[in-house]
């Protein structure tokens, strides 16, 4: 089996710190079922609940389905290409390209979110008739077959196929360019930045909205659209504090590699440490949805029998709605 060398990418285990890879290993499979059976709640109640069947709600079950799979096929990927065992350069490929793939669509989801809370904010008259369920879902096809060609692409440009020597790991099939210059710069600074600005924006919004609606006299429309925008403005609080933690967990993986492209030190525990961290996002995300909206949290309760609530009951809304 090839040794470890001066690149995160290339990693394979070595006699040596034993200990390390079972400690990388289990934290891996613990975070692995709790992504698994988080994300699959949300799935499940999204789908069980009708109330919960709504626009926002619709891209919440694609960033829950992206971290599901994180879950159930990202993570065992990274363990098995960890493992290093022997392959096909097709199949390490794969292997390899799964967490990409997986976190791209992460990506364009939030922003997608992003842009969705700004419609619903800035143009709440024209939010029901722009943003519909149709147009939602084909955003949503979208954003996969994006993430799937920005991953690929890639590989493509620096292909690696002619160096493989039959033992699979990430930095046999990836190249740290590929990671640093598309993975991080691109498709995660850049789109970080969108969403920041926006969320930024639409705060600003809803000061000035709020700011008129006090210089009014408290006609019921006014008292209304107080309420909305007030409702619209905690979801957006709570997609921003999703932002954030998916910037905090994934940068130090990202710097690290920008690090080690440029010649900076290796430290295989500090890296295996940045790995496990930005894959435990995934499983934070539905603790968030939970907290966000106590509809989805009643819907929790329902269907792991904690509490009983009926399906017609008023209270299973939207995520953006409470």
């Amino acid at each position: 089996m090839p040794s470890t060398n001066n690149n995160y990418s290339t990693v394979t285990p070595v006699p040596g710190p034993e200990m390390l890879f079972v400690i990388y290993i289990t934290g891996e499979v613990v975070i692995s079922t709790i992504t698994a059976a988080g994300n699959g709640l949300v799935i499940a109640a999204i789908i069980k609940h009708p109330r919960l069947q709504t626009v926002t709600n619709y891209f919440v079950a694609s960033l829950a389905t992206a971290d599901f799979l994180v879950g159930v096929l990202g993570i065992p990927c990274a363990i098995v290409s960890f493992v290093g065992l022997k392959q096909n350069y097709v199949s390490c490929v794969l292997v390899n390209i799964m967490i990409i793939i997986l976190t791209q669509i992460s990506v364009l989801g939030l922003c997608a979110v992003a842009v969705e809370r700004f419609i619903a904010i800035k143009y709440p008259y024209k939010y029901a008739e722009s943003c519909t369920a149709k147009l939602c879902l084909s955003i949503i096809v979208i954003i996969w077959l994006m993430g799937i060609v920005i991953a690929v692409i890639p590989l493509l440009i620096w292909d690696k196929s002619s160096t493989y020597d039959g033992w699979c790991s990430f930095g046999a099939v990836i190249d740290l360019r590929d990671v640093v210059y598309v993975n991080f710069f691109i498709c995660t600074l850049i789109p970080l930045g969108f969403m920041f600005a926006i969320y930024c924006y639409i705060f600003y919004v809803v000061k000035q909205q709020l700011r008129r609606i006090a210089a009014v006299q408290q006609l019921a429309t006014d008292s209304n659209r107080n309420t909305a925008l007030r409702k619209d403005t905690k979801a957006a609080k709570w997609f921003a504090v999703v932002i954030i933690l998916f910037a905090i967990s994934w940068l130090p993986l990202h710097i690290m590699n920008a690090l080690l492209l440029y010649g900076g030190p290796f430290c295989l525990p500090c890296i295996l440490v940045a790995v496990v961290f930005s894959h435990a996002n995934s499983a934070i995300n539905p603790i968030l949805y939970a907290y966000a909206n106590s509809k989805f949290k009643i819907a929790f309760k329902q269907m792991l029998g904690l509490k009983a609530v009926d399906d017609d009951n008023s209270v299973l809304h939207s995520a953006g709605s409470e």
